[in-house]
């Protein structure tokens, strides 16, 4: 179990996890809020629309029937009255021209009970409402609410047994403010509802999918940019610009890979004196020494050689076209450049070479053969050793 744990956590450290964390979170929050945002200023815009018609319908039957409607229809049998058949044409032509698929008017009684007055549907329909019947329990609080002189406009759309609607209920008044009832008006509003249930339904799922894909594609492209650039980083010398230790030794169990190694190569320099160099002249110095190195290695090896800086003051060339004699040509050409283009300051400094060309008959793999090369080096710089001590180097001179 801890196991696991260190494992995941070690995962989560990862740059590239964490970027796609990062990445995923950044896209569900932007979607979420971008759809809420979307949702909730259609939505209201819906709910304006709808509640500005409801007003329009309001106003035209407010304008065209006569107020007696909510006075003196109080039973069933005044729906044979001349008001109530005149009211009731009114109210059917204003449906049919706005579109209300429900239109009701409602008062409260000499008892106080909400009952209805008029409703507009034809009045052979088994659910048509007589004036005097109660009014549904479900409609019986907005109704109050709306007889207290506030108008109700639903703020959402209702899913009812007969489907999905609008309802808004409006005051009418008197001519002294007193209310005398309320105009009930419900809308068809079947497609509204399906389109934001559709998009309650689906927001979430496209987010899931931009937040996976934003996630798979940031690790993706992290890796493309990143990758190069780690490997540049530790596959190159900072300092000399070199290839570096690791990529020497990566190029190195490439070449052991394969089975013909003929030609190949290494030549080994160690810089003389960089400690001395440090010491008396300062590291920077010193680092100016190895850069000067670097560029004079650089500048004499042909294009099929390879070089590396493997340690603090030691450098190999590799090339899989080698001879004796090429190495032996090359090692001669490294000297006379290094010494032609060394400054001032650095004019008794030298380095010391060996190389070897890898040879079945001795050589049991390639790392023998570069283990030759080093010895051979090994052998020039006690050499090096053995002649006079060069003179000491001073700070004025550099």
């Amino acid at each position: 179990m801890t196991e696991r744990k260190t494992t995941r956590r070690h995962k989560t450290r990862r740059v590239d996890v964490q970027v796609s964390i990062f990445t995923a979170v950044v896209a569900i929050v932007s979607c979420l809020l971008t759809s809420a945002i979307h949702y909730n200023l259609t939505h209201a815009d819906m709910l304006r629309s709808l509640e500005d018609r409801a007003r329009a319908v309001g106003d035209y039957i407010v304008a065209h029937v006569d107020e007696r409607v909510f006075t003196e229809l109080d039973t069933p049998d005044d729906i044979y009255t001349d008001l109530y058949m005149q009211a009731h044409q009114t109210f059917c032509q204003g449906r049919d021209l706005t579109g209300v698929q429900y239109l009701y008017t409602g008062k409260r009684n000499d008892k106080g009970e909400l009952i209805y007055v008029m409703d507009c549907i034809d009045p052979t329909a088994p659910d048509f409402r007589h004036p005097g019947d109660p009014m549904e329990p479900d409609t019986a609080d907005e109704m109050a609410q709306a007889l207290e002189g506030e108008p109700v406009i639903s703020r959402t759309v209702k899913d009812t047994e007969w489907g999905k609607i609008f309802v808004a209920y409006l005051p009418v008044f008197a001519d002294d403010g007193s209310v005398l009832g309320v105009i009930g008006l419900e809308f068809e509003a079947e497609h509204q509802y399906a389109t934001y249930h559709l998009l309650r339904t689906i927001w979430p799922i496209l987010a899931a999918i931009i937040c996976i894909l934003c996630a798979v594609i940031a690790r993706v492209m992290f890796r493309r940019i990143s990758n190069p650039l780690y490997k540049d980083m530790i596959n190159t010398d900072y300092l000399t610009n070199l290839k570096s230790r690791n990529a020497f030794d990566i190029d190195l169990e490439n070449l052991r890979a394969q089975r013909d190694h003929t030609g190949v190569g290494f030549c080994v320099i160690d810089l003389n004196d960089l400690k001395k160099v440090n010491d008396t002249l300062g590291h920077e110095a010193g680092d100016h020494y190895l850069q000067f190195a670097a560029r004079s290695f650089r500048s004499t090896a042909k294009r099929d050689v390879t070089i590396y800086r493997v340690g603090g003051d030691e450098f190999v060339l590799l090339t899989e076209t080698a001879s004796d004699e090429g190495l032996s040509q090359l090692a001669r050409d490294l000297q006379t450049r290094f010494e032609l283009n060394k400054p001032q300051w650095a004019i008794d400094l030298s380095f010391s070479i060996g190389w070897a060309v890898y040879d079945p008959a001795i050589d049991a793999n390639l790392t023998a053969t570069y283990r030759r090369a080093d010895s051979a080096m090994y052998e020039h710089k006690r050499a090096h050793h053995a002649q006079a001590r060069p003179r000491e180097l001073s700070s004025t001179e550099a």
